[in-house]
């Protein structure tokens, strides 16, 4: 009875930990699945989500997305994968996406495949699964074909001429251009506390703001203007069952 009790009063436990994650994360609601999803939505799914497969029109390599959900006793914690195979009808293998920092918190969703179908491109979020006001950690990822290496686009250069000031950068991914650059819309904004409105911030402090499109070379790192209503083509197309053996 004594071992009964202990268990209910952890899983009771571990689910409010679970809620709280939730409610902190009301305002992503929305977004991929397997890009947000806290430990409670990977439960009601069995534990594992599973992202569509996208498959490149040039070459036709295919990937997807595993969000797995581990349950302790007091806590819980999500591990991504990312699966590629070499063709529609091979055998997908396993990449585990580097974390910037430990967290048990993670998702990823794919955005499309470059136009010679050897760049994948990703966005990538890390948080914690327990009560907080930190919103994710959102990343760029880009995996090129071969050994798969995993690199990034840095986001810091869209900040540099904002030094000493309050800004917090939110970014859209397009896609890519016919060139196989990284096409991205970014908007610059002053960052402030969830008590306090625009006016609390000294006038030196606040973000000179800026919404901008980019095309971002992916070995480079150099970004250059795209116009505001730059269209991106689509480069792959979407299979919602896996086409290939594996996981």
């Amino acid at each position: 009875m004594a071992f009964l009790i202990a268990r209910l009063l952890a899983t009771v436990f571990l689910l409010s930990r679970m809620m709280n994650a939730q409610v902190s994360g009301n305002a992503n609601q929305g977004y991929p699945r397997t890009l947000w999803a806290p430990c409670e939505a990977i439960q009601r799914s069995g534990g594992v989500i599973k992202g569509p497969v996208l498959v490149a029109k040039n070459g036709g390599r295919a990937a997807k997305v595993r969000v797995e959900s581990t349950l302790e006793t007091t806590d819980c914690s999500n591990t991504t994968t990312l699966l590629i195979a070499a063709n529609v009808g091979g055998k997908f293998f396993r990449i585990h996406p580097q974390l910037s920092q430990p967290s048990n918190g993670n998702g990823m969703s794919l955005v499309d495949w470059s136009p010679d179908g050897r760049l994948l491109l990703a966005e990538f979020w890390q948080w914690e699964q327990s009560g907080t006001d930190v919103g994710p950690d959102k990343r760029i990822l880009l995996f090129a074909a071969g050994k798969w290496s995993q690199s990034e686009i840095d986001l810091a250069q869209f900040m540099a001429d904002q030094e000493g000031r309050n800004c917090q950068l939110e970014f859209k991914l397009l896609g890519f251009t016919p060139d196989g650059e990284v096409a991205m819309r970014t908007d610059l904004t002053t960052d402030y506390d969830v008590d306090e409105t625009l006016e609390d911030v000294p006038p030196a402090k606040r973000c000179i703001e800026k919404h901008q499109t980019w095309a971002v070379d992916p070995h480079t790192q150099k970004p250059e203007p795209l116009p505001a209503g730059f269209h991106a083509q689509r480069y792959s197309v979407t299979k919602s069952k896996a086409p290939a053996t594996g996981q």
